[in-house]
């Protein structure tokens, strides 16, 4: 029985088997029969879509994600605030720097407007100091001119008779005033006689410590004194009735040229020339015109 059974499973299996091959068999010549079909499936043309589609988060998941969401949010918040705190900073910086550099303009204005006040008070007092300055020289050029001795030399007109031990000697007569307010200190008298012709006066000799101008040399103001010269090596004629005349040769001169040093209490070296020439046609002495030998100082 079994046996029989068992040859009869196998002969199915085997006309199963048979079956199944001749049907790929036919369906193989169908297929090669048929012309084939191209699949352009994740081509260019039709590319191939995934759809994904999400898993649902867990529990956990969905919490963590709202935690971070509500801490982020509190960040966002905290930063959005100080970013606003910094911004007011900022605008109070920038005002506060604005009013710095207005003070600072300003100081900039007020020390240019110092320097000009101190540049236009330095000009003031250089000015104010020139000015004293030059009122101290004209007051001291002043009280020089006016608080010193002027000693003037005048009389001077002809030859008179003076006697010496010798007799009777032609002098030249001269007188001496000071018309300063203070005193003179006469330092030096120097005198000079030229007869030669042309020759002008040039180098006055000093006179002795015997004139009467050395002898007291102090003349005080609105004094006067009167001195005498005495040409030497000169001949003269003598009229009866009038003043002796000194004989020149033909177109001869004679000078009479002194010069006096002197001295005030205040003020020095002052100076005073007089020269006469002798005028033959007139009988008299002439005041030269010359500022050279005609002057004060």
């Amino acid at each position: 029985m079994l046996t029989r059974a068992t040859a009869a499973m196998i002969i199915a299996i085997c006309a199963v088997g048979m079956s199944s091959q001749a049907s790929e068999s036919q369906a193989a010549g169908e297929q090669n029969s048929r012309p084939a079909v191209t699949d352009d499936r994740g081509t260019d043309e039709k590319p191939l879509a995934v759809k994904i589609i999400p898993t649902q988060p867990s529990r956990d998941e969905t919490e963590k994600a709202e935690a971070e969401k509500a801490a982020k949010a509190t960040v966002d918040r905290r930063l959005a605030l100080e970013t606003q705190r910094i911004a007011d900073y900022t605008k109070w910086l920038a005002g506060i720097t604005a009013v710095v550099c207005f003070v600072a303009v300003a100081q900039a204005l007020l020390f240019w407007w110092q320097l000009r006040l101190i540049k236009d008070g330095a000009r003031d007092a250089a000015a104010a100091a020139n000015a004293a300055v030059t009122q101290a020289n004209i007051a001291q050029r002043t009280f020089a001119v006016l608080e010193r001795p002027y000693l003037y030399i005048s009389g001077v007109r002809h030859f008179d008779l003076d006697e010496d031990p010798n007799g009777l000697w032609p002098v030249i007569r001269y007188r001496v005033a000071n018309y300063g307010k203070v005193a003179a200190v006469i330092d030096a008298v120097y005198i000079q006689n030229c007869r030669e012709e042309g020759a002008f006066p040039t180098q006055p000799m000093l006179t002795d410590l015997s004139d009467n101008l050395l002898a007291d040399r102090i003349l005080g103001p609105g004094a006067e004194r009167e001195n005498t010269s005495s040409p030497s090596l000169m001949d003269f004629v003598f009229p009866e009735n009038g003043h002796p005349i000194p004989k020149l040769e033909r177109d001869g001169e004679f000078f009479f040229y002194i010069v006096i040093e002197y001295h005030g209490p205040f003020t020095t070296s002052h100076v005073t020339k007089a020269c006469w020439y002798w005028h033959d046609g007139e009988g008299v002495f002439a005041r030269l015109n010359d500022e050279k030998y005609n002057h004060m100082t």
